[in-house]
């Protein structure tokens, strides 16, 4: 990856890329970039330093290397007398000057919040049909930021909902229904925030929209996971309308809907899998709410410990082992069992990270 400064460095001249391709200088100053020197300024921007023979075979696949070369020096001049000054340098390796910033470092999740899908469209709609590895590398790319902005921007929701702020994951769930709006997750999401806000009206749209999406794109029907949210949703609808009718305050389950809704059948799943004490693998969509799901579920089903494993343990001796006795030693202690702290001082010689009474988290975490 290329070590070009962010755009917040905020140089004399600026690349513009994530959008249509243009160069940006003082004084609101911009030019337009062709789809070639787009494509090849975005390639030194992502990639970095790359031969100057390479450069010249991937922008003219059909020329010879003689003619490729010379196309890609004069590509460089006329940018250089477009702008004022050289945007690429270098003899046999090019690579762009060291204080040109670029937008392709630009936060994604924030990008996608405002405006759906802008920070995937890498060079607007430009293709490059006569250039193929080049015009396919750009599509890769575009794949690419376009799946790590739906990644950032679920795991941004979760943990605003998780928080308790529903208010605040509610633009980025509507951002990711934009980026995929045949998503039946990205429906359950916005109709369970919109629940979570005491909007059942709201809820209850947001499904319609589901219904009919599903119906004229895939010719399909919602989910039972997302009828089971329909339900949910439906029932508090019916409590709102009748206590208002009788002039009554709201019920709490409305003014406080509970924090996972539409989860019936794999609460059953979990709860027959723990009976058989067999294993449970959950598997989602980045996003949808797994952990919290275990969490729940965990903290209401007795005798269960709770430990978890995360990145940044490979640095870490013991540290997943750790959590579990600590999680064993804390449950002893809650029962009332005298030998839980003779316990842990005995472990303590085996595992010396059990001293060490802070959190065991890693800086992944």
């Amino acid at each position: 990856m290329s070590s070009t400064p962010p755009i917040d460095a905020a140089p004399s001249l600026r690349l513009r890329l994530a959008h249509n391709p243009q160069v940006e200088g003082p004084d609101a100053a911009a030019w337009p970039l062709s789809p070639r020197d787009a494509a090849l300024l975005a390639w030194l921007a992502v990639e970095g330093p790359t031969p100057r023979d390479r450069l010249a075979a991937l922008l003219w696949p059909l020329s010879s290397d003689a003619q490729a070369r010379n196309a890609l020096r004069q590509r460089l001049h006329q940018l250089k007398k477009l702008v004022g000054r050289d945007l690429a340098l270098g003899t046999r390796v090019l690579s762009l000057v060291p204080d040109l910033a670029h937008d392709l470092a630009h936060d994604l999740a924030h990008d996608l919040a405002h405006d759906s899908g802008a920070a995937a469209e890498l060079l607007g709609t430009i293709s490059l049909t006569d250039a193929p590895e080049l015009d396919a590398w750009l599509q890769t790319q575009r794949e690419q930021r376009s799946a790590r902005q739906h990644e950032a921007l679920c795991a941004q929701a979760q943990a605003l909902e998780d928080a308790g702020d529903a208010a605040a994951a509610l633009p980025l769930a509507q951002g990711l229904l934009r980026l995929a709006p045949l998503s039946e997750v990205a429906h359950q999401r916005v109709m369970r925030l919109h629940y979570l806000l005491g909007d059942t009206s709201l809820a209850l749209v947001a499904f319609d929209r589901c219904e009919q999406a599903l119906k004229h794109e895939l010719g399909a029907r919602p989910s039972g996971q997302t009828l089971a949210l329909l339900s949910t949703i439906e029932r508090a609808a019916a409590s709102a309308t009748a206590s208002a009718a009788a002039g009554g305050a709201l019920p709490a389950s409305v003014l406080r809907p509970p924090a996972m809704v539409g989860r019936v059948p794999e609460s059953a799943a979990f709860a027959a899998a723990w009976q058989r004490r067999s294993a449970v693998v959950l598997v989602g969509e980045a996003g949808v709410g797994k952990t919290r799901f275990v969490a729940e579920q965990t903290a209401q089903t007795r005798g269960l410990l709770r430990a978890a494993a995360y990145a940044g343990d490979v640095g870490q001796p013991y540290a997943l082992l750790t959590r579990v006795v600590r999680a064993a030693l804390a449950q002893l202690g809650q029962g009332g069992q005298a030998p839980a702290a003779a316990i842990a001082r005995e472990l303590a010689h085996l595992i010396p990270e059990l001293g060490d009474t802070r959190p065991l988290r890693s800086e992944l975490d």
